[in-house]
């Protein structure tokens, strides 16, 4: 009866009328679109609606700020990111009328707490600073290879450094002061322990000025050392090994210029291997040979040049973009081209940007050189996008691979230099460049190269898509755990569109779908057959992922079985974990029989059935019984098989077991070896 009413009430809506071929499609289509729209109308609200934003995390909006709880307003420091994630920096240069003062200060922020420590150095100028145009502190070396709490490198600007896996901090050359108070570019290595809170010099020269030794191409030497220079390029790849590239300084000449040298240093061995490159800079520098672009060859190199963009991918191979040198006219040449070295081959691949030299804003000596940018449409990657030539810019490479630039000194869309506050990314899937913000031309006040966009700060801790940092060159920069950049001073413009020594701190959050990562705890479990072993998974959400997630096992051997307690996990901000349980069954140790034991009563069996079989078949049964019998007691008396031999002859089962998490259409996987006994 109340089927039958509710197919009346449709009746007399009308809504079970029979339809005709073209009203079903019509229909179907309204469907289709109501449901495709609330699909697209979700991901808008999510996925889509995100952007990548600036947030202003600390130090003031106003240019020239002193030292106070907080790294002072200062340009061309040193910076890199340990393993645990802590960001440092050291030294840089502040300037106070005539006078510059280059500062030997170390400093360590943590981003969780987004806390500054002063660790060592002196955050402010020595009292000689009020009487010379330059000035720092003298570097103490003391004993080569000896930390001492005595020790300091020299007050110095831009020098290369990294840190290693055992937490350690270096640091290598640059523009400073050496042990006996002169400035000039260096070629000492550092080491810094944090848990000693002592520096220790590790090789190079204490006195600045010297000559490179390249040795033999491809072959380390405890002679080999870079020459003196500034501006180096340096990261770390993931087997430890140190990459510095070219830089303004010393060949194995002597002469002076700028290099294309490439070096490779082993901080196990504290050995430097020169890997590429010309060990002779001669007069106006080595120029490039880019060969085909996108051909990898062993005579490709880029040419001489200093404050370049440079990066290493998960593939350990180095991402090199702009910079700038010399043509051969003398004139400083600022470039756009992008390099890939593949560590693997040692050859370089020209892969984008211009391989001839762009428009001179003079013909002769001292012009500048280079390449407007090509920005295309905002946030839509294009092949024929370009960034305009640069140098002094910040680089680096996120978790998918891809390469970021900030910023630089160079050319927006005009003719004319500036400074810079554009952001782009290149995708080395497609080849394509990015431009994702920031200005694409000069403000329409520029009277000078030395002009830029003022810097938009909002609310400090409130990211928003109006944010964005000044224009600027010379700055710190890191990348964080999870793969977005931090920002720290340089030179440039400030709130109020005033240039001067920055300590602003920016982050730039890279929003990526919500994902997961997930790890197990160990990587191998042995268990006895008949009882059961655990291990600890963990899943780390990333990008704001809060979803339910579910496990299962695969590649356990016969009769093993597996569970999870508990059996879903919902990561809220934070890991979360399970435990694994593996049970191993009696029936999943399939080892083999005891040949050892199982040969002679098979052969005294076969006797007696030749023997006595054919005349009297039921004596013949009665012998091999009693022969079995006797034969079991003697092996059990002896411990069976022989010592080692896995009980009673048995073989361990080893198995490669693969653990699934899923949660929708994300799953990721990890695996661990299996041993039953």
């Amino acid at each position: 009866m109340r089927e039958n009413a509710e197919c009346r009430s449709f009746q007399s809506a009308g809504l079970n009328k029979p339809m005709n071929r073209k009203a079903f499609r019509r229909s179907l289509r309204i469907l289709h679109g109501a449901v495709l729209g609330l699909i697209l109308l979700s991901l808008g609200a999510t996925a889509y609606g995100q952007t990548n934003q600036w947030i202003w995390i600390g130090g003031s909006s106003s240019a020239n700020q002193p030292t106070s709880g907080v790294p002072g307003g200062r340009n061309d420091t040193t910076s890199w990111t340990d393993r645990s994630g802590s960001f440092w920096f050291y030294g840089g240069w502040i300037t106070n009328g005539f006078t510059t003062s280059f500062l030997n200060d170390l400093w360590e922020f943590n981003p969780a707490s987004k806390t500054w420590t002063e660790v060592s150095g002196n955050s402010t100028a020595p009292a000689s600073c009020q009487t010379q145009q330059h000035c720092g502190y003298s570097g103490v070396y003391g004993t080569l290879g000896v930390a001492s709490s005595s020790n300091f490198p020299g007050g110095r600007v831009e020098a290369a450094g990294w840190s290693d896996r055992d937490g350690n901090v270096w640091l290598f050359g640059r523009q400073g002061f050496d042990s006996a108070g002169s400035l000039g570019e260096m070629n000492d290595l550092w080491k810094f322990s944090p848990s000693s809170g002592q520096w220790a010099w590790m090789g190079g020269s204490k006195v600045a000025g010297q000559r490179g030794t390249y040795g033999t191409l491809g072959t380390p030497a405890a002679a080999n050392i870079p020459g003196a220079r500034a501006y180096p390029a340096s990261v770390v790849d993931s087997k430890g090994y140190v990459w510095l590239f070219a830089g303004d300084g010393v060949d194995s000449t002597g002469s002076w210029s700028y290099l294309n040298d490439l070096w490779r240093l082993d901080l196990t061995t504290l050995q430097w291997t020169w890997m590429g490159g010309s060990s002779v800079a001669g007069n106006s520098g080595q120029q490039g040979v880019y060969g085909t672009r996108g051909v990898a060859a062993a005579t490709n190199s880029p040419g001489n040049r200093e404050l370049v963009g440079f990066g290493v991918d998960q593939n350990d191979n180095l991402w090199l973009f702009g910079g700038a040198g010399y043509d051969p006219s003398f004139r400083s040449e600022f470039y756009n081209d992008l390099w890939e070295f593949n560590t693997s081959t040692l050859q370089w691949t020209w892969v984008a940007g211009s391989s001839t030299e762009g428009p001179c804003s003079t013909p002769g000596v001292g012009g500048y050189c280079g390449w407007p940018g090509v920005y295309g449409t905002l946030n839509t990657p294009a092949s024929g996008n370009n960034p305009g030539s640069r140098d002094s810019l910040l680089s680096w490479i996120d978790r998918q691979g891809n390469l970021w630039l900030f910023g630089g000194w160079g050319w927006a869309t005009e003719s004319s230099m500036s400074l810079l506050d554009d952001l782009w990314e290149f995708n080395p899937a497609t080849g394509e460049w990015t431009w994702f913000g920031g200005k694409n031309v000069r403000p329409p006040s520029c009277i000078s190269s030395s002009c830029g966009w003022a810097g938009v700060y909002g609310t400090q801790g409130v990211a928003s898509s109006s944010n964005f940092p000044g224009s600027r060159d010379g700055s710190n920069s890191w990348t964080d755990l999870s793969g977005n950049l931090w920002l720290l001073g340089g030179a440039g413009f400030d709130t109020s569109g005033s240039y001067g020594n920055l300590n602003d701190l920016w982050e730039y959050q890279l929003v990526s779908p919500p994902t997961f990562a997930f790890s197990v705890s160990q990587n191998s479990l042995s268990v006895s057959s008949g009882s059961a072993g655990n291990l600890t998974l963990t899943v780390t959400p990333q990008g704001g992922f809060n979803s339910a997630v579910s496990f299962a096992c695969s590649g356990l051997p016969a009769g093993a079985s597996c569970s999870f307690s508990p059996a879903t996990v919902t990561p809220s901000g934070a890991a979360v974990t399970t435990k694994l349980t593996v049970t191993a069954g009696t029936l999943a140790h399939a080892g083999r029989p005891d040949l050892e034991n199982l040969f002679p009563t098979t052969v005294l069996a076969g006797g007696v059935l030749l023997l006595v079989g054919k005349r009297r078949p039921w004596r013949a049964g009665i012998l091999v019984a009693i022969a079995m019998i006797v034969l079991s007691t003697i092996t059990a008396c002896s411990g069976g098989g022989s010592a080692g031999s896995g009980g009673g002859g048995k073989t361990p089962i080893t198995s490669t077991v693969t653990v699934a998490a899923t949660s929708g259409t994300l799953q990721q996987s990890a695996t661990f070896s299996l041993t039953v006994n």
